[in-house]
């Protein structure tokens, strides 16, 4: 687990910002973050689809997921000096559009979603009066506000995350528990996962940042004074649970709590526990997560 305190200044005085990773089980590390004020922001990378036999396909030594947060990291940290609200947009379309032509250049199929990489995202502007908050996928966002009242994203991947736990969690029953042989028959619904609900305007469909255009007509967008919130947590899916994103003010407010008696470590530290009951049919056990929280 690595930690990072920091404390930027601000017109009036200093943001706490706090920072966490922990790489949980994973074999490829395809998170990400960046703090390029007035941006801050966590990704969660992913690759199309494949074994842990044989492992994400490799461009120049990179995972598609790796390559993707990589670009998007990039475009955010060229970006000085903005300092406009209204660039947080034209950067993720530039990142968008950066990504596309990665893509394209080894003849990915830009119109499969299942296989493209990809990222979520949770990415934040904070202005010198308003904060803007955009998320893409299963990334989260909660915020307290100074009058107490909390609140947190809508988490609209629920639905097609939930059938695909449960169709793993079945596939390990049915070969006692070998996940090789439940990822070569749950590749398939994945993908079929993946075509269905990603940069889809259907029910349950939901934005990935990918090359593809739809991606910024699926983007979340919360926004508020700066002088309204106290607390803003930008969190990738490993860091909470997936039940508790079902309903946003229940997570808004469980969240809040457990950070205000041991901030980011705490955090991770009650989901790890919580999912442990769920190791013997989920695909992973410990997810890659990745955190940031700002108090102003």
């Amino acid at each position: 687990m690595l930690v990072l305190d920091n404390k930027i200044k601000k017109k009036g005085g200093v943001m706490k910002v706090q920072k966490l990773f922990d790489q949980g089980d994973a074999k490829v590390i395809e998170d990400g973050s960046f703090l390029c004020q007035p941006f801050f922001g966590v990704l969660d990378g992913v690759s199309p689809s494949y074994t842990p036999k044989e492992g994400p396909k490799k461009y120049h030594g990179l995972s598609g997921g790796q390559t993707v947060v990589e670009i998007v990291t990039n475009t955010f940290s060229s970006s000085y000096p903005i300092r406009d609200l209204s660039d947080l947009d034209s950067l993720l379309q530039k990142a968008n559009e950066e990504v596309r032509k990665w893509a394209l250049l080894p003849n990915l199929p830009i119109e499969q979603t299942d296989k493209l990489p990809a990222t979520a995202l949770a990415v934040v502007f904070v202005g010198e009066k308003a904060i803007e908050i955009v998320i893409a996928g299963d990334c989260v966002a909660i915020w307290q506000m100074k009058d107490g009242k909390t609140g947190a994203s809508e988490n609209r991947t629920f639905f097609s995350e939930k059938e695909q736990e449960d169709k793993f969690a079945k596939l390990m029953r049915k070969y006692d528990g070998n996940r090789q042989k439940c990822w070569e028959e749950f590749i398939p619904f994945q993908d079929w996962s993946y075509r269905t609900y990603r940069n889809k305007l259907v029910p349950n469909g939901f934005g990935v940042l990918n090359g593809q255009p739809e991606f910024c007509q699926l983007l979340q967008r919360y926004c508020f004074f700066k002088e309204e919130i106290k607390t803003l947590i930008l969190a990738t899916d490993g860091f909470v649970p997936m039940e508790m994103t079902k309903n946003s003010d229940l997570l808004s407010k469980k969240v809040l709590e457990i950070y205000a008696l041991g901030g980011l470590p705490k955090l991770l530290s009650d989901t790890r526990s919580a999912e442990k009951a769920k190791h013997g049919t989920s695909w992973t056990t410990d997810r890659e997560a990745t955190a940031i929280a700002i108090e102003f």
